[in-house]
């Protein structure tokens, strides 16, 4: 199974398409439903948005998105598809990224079920996009080391849902919650890559998750 993060760019005005919306919404549901889809949202300001998906290939996750009613009427493209790794994650997101099909199974909390509609009162949540300053193979090993400690840490306080390198290696995706851009710009200073200039974030981009797998509920409804 193959992961990746889409970014979709509007091509018009919302207001000229938001009569699709209902479909657009269907057409999530059944990629929630089928396992497909991890979770999706528009950016902030919302010119366009992400989404997280899963295939067994490329060709086949482009023929699934050619039935995507913002798409299908010329008013949305898929601008970038970033195919990554996830090297590391929540541990609820293990059966995802291990390609158990069907969604991810609601937890002990009585989270509701796939696709459903989240808030987001409290916490900003973030896609960032790591990019390499030094090839990989040049890192010394305990630079790796220091740097997925970092990201443990990380998850292990909540901040981080999942992260992992792109596909070819180029650089990688982190998304990541924070109160403010400032708070996760505080997080991110003892990040060991940066510190040592072998990578940079090359884009922090704040989205809404509007819908998500139910067993997300806990982290995108912002649960400790």
């Amino acid at each position: 199974m193959k992961h990746f993060v889409l970014e979709g760019e509007h091509l018009a005005p919302f207001a000229e398409f938001a009569h699709l919306e209902p479909s657009h919404h269907a057409f999530l549901r059944h990629g929630y439903d089928t396992g497909a889809f991890l979770f999706s949202g528009p950016q902030i300001p919302a010119h366009g948005g992400f989404l997280v998906a899963r295939a067994p290939t490329h060709a086949q996750l482009t023929d699934f998105l050619a039935d995507e009613p913002f798409v299908k009427a010329g008013k949305m493209r898929f601008s970038r598809i970033i195919e990554f790794d996830p090297v590391q994650h929540q541990s609820l997101l293990g059966s995802w990224f291990s390609g158990t099909p069907g969604p991810i199974a609601p937890g002990p909390t009585g989270a509701p079920a796939a696709g459903a509609e989240g808030g987001n009162v409290e916490l900003q949540h973030f896609m960032l996009e790591g990019e390499h300053l030094v090839p990989f193979e040049e890192r010394a090993p305990e630079l790796v080391a220091a740097h997925r400690a970092f990201l443990q840490r990380g998850y292990d306080n909540g901040a981080f849902l999942f992260s992992g390198p792109t596909i070819p290696p180029h650089g990688g995706v982190l998304v990541a919650r924070a109160r403010s851009l400032a708070d996760l710009d505080a997080l991110l200073a003892d990040e060991p890559y940066t510190g040592e200039n072998v990578m940079r974030f090359s884009a922090r981009t704040r989205f809404n998750p509007l819908q998500y797998q139910g067993a997300l509920q806990g982290w995108f409804g912002n649960t400790p």
